[in-house]
């Protein structure tokens, strides 16, 4: 069943989205976090409707799924422009539509790239590790943290004031962004925790919520 959901939520979400920023209603930037935020936790929540004790073959069917992304990311991305004028009207427009709703400088090549970065150690933690902790931390930060940072530092942090460098990072940082990656890490590795023990995943391995609670804010940090 849940691998069923992620086979009809996942490409409707990616759809909607990609109409929105065919229409334009917001920002690029906005669009494409909109795209991060909600597949990656349609597909983690997903996870918790997979049978109990049996849920290997599910988890690395949605692996695959999600690794079929990857491959038509990146044949979108990576094929010529001659070629990519000679496509039907129809797929032209859906990778028009992904580009409009996953990159942020609006050109085919980043589809590849955040695709695979999102994609690749999604599909291992989940493989390997189901819906233990560690994959609850880890995700939770990827698809909310990373989703929030850069809408919220864009709107709040603009002013020099609110802004600090790393030094080991090139990119300057804003106190809203890192808050609220902070905060949505923090926030969704609590909700996702307790959704797997509501569904039965963390049965008589010694669930705790305030062990998790511990857990989930040295994490987020």
């Amino acid at each position: 069943v849940g691998f069923l959901f992620v086979l009809v939520f996942i490409p409707l979400e990616v759809e909607i989205i990609g109409f929105i920023g065919r229409q334009k209603l917001l920002p690029a930037a906005f669009v494409r976090k909109l795209t991060h935020i909600f597949t990656g936790s349609t597909m983690f929540a997903c996870v918790s409707l997979l049978p109990l004790g049996e849920s290997w073959s599910g988890r690395f069917a949605i692996a695959c799924f999600m690794n079929l992304f990857i491959a038509a990311f990146a044949f979108g991305a990576y094929i010529p422009e001659d070629r990519f004028k000679k496509l039907p009207a129809a797929i032209k427009d859906r990778i028009q539509s992904l580009v409009n709703s996953c990159s942020r400088s609006g050109k085919r090549r980043e589809l590849a790239l955040g695709t695979l970065f999102y994609c690749i150690p999604s599909s291992m933690l989940l493989v390997l590790f189901g819906t233990a902790p560690i994959t609850v931390f880890a995700l939770s930060a990827l698809f909310i943290g990373d989703g929030l940072a850069d809408p919220i530092g864009r709107t709040f942090g603009s002013d020099k004031s609110m802004q600090y460098d790393l030094p080991w990072y090139n990119n300057t940082k804003s106190y809203p962004g890192s808050m609220a990656f902070l905060l949505g890490s923090f926030g969704a590795s609590l909700l996702y925790g307790s959704l797997f023990k509501w569904a039965g995943h963390y049965t008589g391995i010694g669930y705790s919520h305030r062990l998790f609670l511990q857990a989930a804010g040295w994490s987020a940090l």
